[in-house]
């Protein structure tokens, strides 16, 4: 990593006044695409994480996938030892014996109280979310007393509302535990939300530029001296990448692949990217394009249609991650499946871009039968199978799990995702069917004047409670 120097000082520094100090922190990497969040991220973690730290990273995920709280749910999962392939009954019993091994008391509450937070079940219910946002609080605080705790939350650009809100919740609320609340995001979520860590009593915004002329040169001539390729043209290559190491890798790649030559570099790094993707052997270009069609997160068992051809793409797979364009996580959310992700989201758009419209439908429709086997019971999994059977072209299909994913965010406090839901459920029923659209528009007005109020609640319950009561 070069040109980094600083910023690593800085996360490290906080990190050590955390620990220290018992005090919680808030920071947010901002960068556009491609300008190195994550690799700055995956070096503070390397340089802290140990025995002693825990470590654990959450992901929300776009295209269909964004949940409530997706990013918070993954990590309450990992703590938990929860998969999506649980049935509700299985993961909520986790649930229940990790909060029972983390708190003293209360622990059975505050598990059915996260469980609704995260989608888990479909049964009870609060009078408001500052309960909600009190156990996820208890988690986090019991999390950070057993030892340094750093809480990594990618992409929260992506996110919903409702988990920005409980990122600044935790943020103000928690006290005297070592925690880092570290976010990485594009700067599209000033757009989104231009009032992002205002008034926090400890919140650092830490945005990433782009790499100077000699780091990114010294970046392009030890890419193309590693590939055993003639460095002289890393200037050329500095200069067309204007200080973006995503875009200085994927034209060192050009280069020693021979797709470029010198004083012919491509000048747009989705263009590059294309070209990379079209040189591909067949079986694998098939498979990286098919799992475009996931989203940035894709397993294995979703892209073998039959037994002759798993061996062929379970090795394509490999050679693609050989080839840097995938990674393997390490943890998977579907027990049994190896779960992938793209190495950054620009590849998987363009990888999308490219495969023909009516081969989409047939693979959403792959994908969506694929995780309707793989996690039917698990209630944040609904946003993203409505998703596939949409682009699937099957809108009552998506419509039935519209209806679910509306109803677990409503019942989680996300009162605005609850409300998108429940509108694009009501766009997909035809004006044929009035008594099932008459149903939807009660619970979609039921939800609208429960959002309304939401705000002015929280208020007076933040007024009136002490500091030690939930919210």
């Amino acid at each position: 990593m070069l040109g980094r120097a600083s910023e690593l000082g800085v996360l490290v520094g906080i990190w050590e006044n955390v620990v220290s100090e018992k005090r919680p922190q808030l920071v947010t990497l901002f960068g556009p695409a491609g300008i190195g969040k994550s690799r700055l991220a995956a070096e503070f973690v390397d340089l802290v994480d140990g025995a002693e730290v825990r470590v654990i990273r959450g992901r929300s995920l776009p295209y269909g996938e964004v949940t409530p709280y997706g990013a918070f749910a993954a990590q309450v999962k990992q703590v938990a030892g929860m998969f999506d392939t649980d049935t509700d009954d299985t993961a909520s019993e986790k649930l229940s014996a990790a909060m029972a091994a983390l708190v003293d008391e209360n622990a059975a509450e505050l598990a059915a109280h996260i469980a609704m937070l995260i989608g888990v079940g479909k049964d009870g219910g609060v009078g408001d979310r500052q309960t909600l946002f009190f156990a996820a609080r208890r988690l986090v605080e019991a999390l950070a007393l057993d030892r340094p705790t750093v809480l990594v939350f990618d992409d929260i650009h992506v996110s919903a509302s409702s988990m920005l809100d409980l990122l600044e919740t935790l943020a103000s609320r928690v006290r005297d535990v070592p925690l880092m609340l570290l976010t990485l995001a594009r700067p599209e979520l000033s757009a989104e939300r231009p009032t992002w860590g205002g008034g926090l009593p400890a919140y650092v915004a830490l945005p990433l530029e782009r790499l100077g002329e000699d780091h990114s040169e010294e970046l392009g001539r030890r890419l193309l001296v590693a590939a055993g390729a003639d460095a002289r043209t890393a200037n050329e290559l500095a200069a067309k990448a204007e200080g973006n190491p995503l875009f200085i890798e994927e034209l060192a790649t050009s280069l020693v692949e021979g797709r470029a030559s010198a004083g012919e570099l491509p000048s747009s790094i989705r263009g590059i990217i294309a070209a990379r993707l079209d040189t591909l052997p067949p079986v694998e270009r098939d498979v990286v394009l098919d799992a475009s069609v996931f989203g940035k997160v894709f397993w294995s068992g979703a892209l073998t249609s039959s037994a002759e051809d798993r061996p062929a793409r379970l090795e394509a797979l490999d050679s693609l991650e050989g080839r840097d364009l995938i990674r393997r996580d390490p943890v998977s959310r579907l027990q049994g499946e190896q779960q992938f992700a793209f190495r950054h989201q620009l590849i998987r758009e363009v990888a999308y871009s490219i495969l023909p419209r009516a081969l989409r439908t047939k693979r959403h429709r792959a994908i969506a039968l694929f995780l309707e086997e793989a996690a039917s019971e698990a209630g944040d999994v609904a946003p993203a199978l409505a998703h596939h059977w949409r682009e699937a072209g099957e809108p009552e299909r998506a419509v039935e799990y519209l209806l679910v994913g509306a109803d677990q965010a409503n019942r989680g406090w996300a009162k605005d995702e609850a409300f998108r839901l429940y509108s694009e459920a009501l766009e997909l029923v035809p004006e044929d069917a009035p008594e099932r659209r008459r149903e939807i528009g009660k619970r979609l007005a039921v939800v609208a004047q429960a959002a309304y109020h939401a705000i002015d609640a929280e208020r007076l319950v933040r007024h009136s409670r002490p500091e030690s009561e939930p919210g």
